[in-house]
């Protein structure tokens, strides 16, 4: 057994960790998904570069590679933390994890190198006399071109997969990254198709690595570039909220809302699951789908052209409710819990993981709000599409958070800004007759309302850092 030595640099603990008997074993299924994916994938394909875009496209071939990518991430963080003789000569936990991340990128980029040797190499052996370079799709390039293209996204995008995974890594630890890694994997292997698909933007990491048609090359560019701003922006607060962690005021936080919410808000969690249960008994109709009668029963398919007052209702009680629970939830802390917030953690690290635990709350409280919706209707014996219901639910989710989150942005804009009320009033009020209040209808459309809802976190964000001792001022500390 080889003992371990202090590993006082990143070069001689990259070495360390590529001599172990485990990046030997990672290094072989590497060679595998090489091979799968240049012999296995490109057999009967024609020409060289057809191989290198159905490879990459190929459910199989990226749960493989993502798999054999995760296995790596989480040996080589288990082999950094574990060696303290390193470990111990950074000075804070910001050098810590840049460390970590470095270690992690440096491996996972000799994985990849050896990877793709292994793959060209085997290409070569068996494309070598069918070098066809012809047109790709509509995109005005060749497939040389595109080939290109895809390897960098490709190989990039896994690189900062990989680094979140690190940072997840030292957050949860390894048996939780496991789990999450293996539900990040097998989400490859849905909706396999070896057909080409129209696609615009999506929020789903997964929808970049199958074979899409966007139209044209230079709006494939642009969504990719756009997405890929997105995971780096998601490793950078990961890596500002883990650096800056501190797990009492996170335990602490957990605790206060959800004690809040069980003993003083219970009353008001009670309606929320009851109201629509009696709902939609009144709301049972044979001539309609199961679907259709959740939505009236929630007010989803409240319409102003074809007013129903019943829907009126309900679409009226869900976004007051959720506003109530949501305005209650965050004055408390202002008011109440001031010095758990300056003590444990400062106010400018206080909004974002309680927006966070926020958002997971609501999810809970609307998941079981659905169970007894969704009873009833099985037991009725409706006609429903549980991946329609599942898209509904969704829309539903962020169409509350979203909603909730700009009121308390307009709210605390209001607060703030003294001499500009009368405006921030009427700019509030333009909001919110201009948002679109049939739900249903909004389906196609949850990327934009989670771009909005995530720029609007980000205002409230600020707001709170940069003016937090308004805040206070106005809405009364204790």
């Amino acid at each position: 057994m080889k003992s371990k030595k202090n590993l006082f640099n990143d070069q001689t603990l990259t070495d360390f960790i590529t001599k172990t008997s485990t990046f030997k074993i990672i290094l072989f299924f590497t060679i595998v998904t090489a091979f799968y994916g240049a012999y296995v994938i490109g057999y009967g394909i024609d020409g060289f570069f057809e191989p290198i875009i159905f490879s990459h496209t190929n459910s199989y071939y990226n749960v493989m590679f993502f798999a054999v990518l995760a296995l790596n991430t989480i040996n080589t963080s288990r082999i950094f933390t574990e060696n303290t003789d390193y470990i111990i000569r950074l000075d804070n936990r910001k050098n810590y994890l840049k460390k970590l991340v470095v270690i992690v990128t440096k491996v996972n980029i000799l994985l990849i190198i050896i990877h793709l040797f292994s793959f060209f190499t085997i290409l070569l052996f068996t494309k070598f006399d069918n070098f066809k370079i012809t047109e790709y799709l509509d995109y005005d390039i060749n497939n040389l071109s595109y080939s290109v293209f895809l390897l960098l996204r490709y190989y990039i995008y896994a690189i900062l997969f990989s680094i979140i995974n690190s940072l997840f890594y030292e957050r949860f630890g390894e048996k939780k990254t496991m789990i999450i890694d293996f539900i990040f994997v097998i989400c490859f292997g849905f909706g396999i198709s070896s057909s080409m698909m129209e696609s615009n933007f999506s929020f789903l990491p997964w929808e970049y690595f199958k074979l899409k048609n966007y139209g044209s090359f230079s709006k494939e560019i642009i969504i990719s570039i756009f997405y890929l701003i997105i995971i780096e922006v998601l490793a950078i607060i990961l890596f500002k909220i883990i650096s800056q962690r501190k797990k009492l005021f996170t335990k602490h936080l957990i605790y206060n809302d959800l004690n809040y919410l069980l003993k003083k808000q219970r009353k008001i969690l009670f309606i929320l699951i009851l109201v629509p249960a009696i709902s939609i008994i009144i709301n049972l109709n044979k001539s309609l789908s199961g679907l259709t009668i959740i939505g009236n029963t929630l007010g989803l398919t409240f319409d102003l052209k074809s007013l129903n007052m019943m829907v009126l209702l309900m679409y009226c009680f869900n976004v007051v409710a959720f506003l109530y629970f949501t305005f209650y939830n965050y004055i408390k802390d202002y008011q109440t819990n001031l010095d758990q917030i300056y003590l444990r953690k400062g106010f400018h690290d206080f909004y974002l993981p309680k927006t966070l635990l926020f958002l997971v709350i609501v999810l809970l409280i609307k998941f079981i709000q659905y169970l007894p919706l969704l009873l009833v209707i099985l037991i009725g014996n409706y006609s429903l599409e549980l991946t329609s219901l599942l898209n509904l639910f969704i829309t539903d989710y962020l169409y509350i958070v979203t909603i909730t989150q700009i009121a308390m942005s307009i709210y605390l804009t209001y607060i703030i800004f003294k001499k500009i009320r009368f405006l921030i009033v009427f700019i509030g009020i333009i909001i919110f007759i201009n948002i679109p209040v049939t739900i249903v209808a909004l389906q196609e459309y949850k990327n934009i309302i989670l771009f909005v809802l995530v720029a609007v976190i980000a205002y409230n964000n600020y707001l709170n850092i940069r003016y937090h001792k308004k805040i206070i001022d106005e809405v009364g500390g204790k």
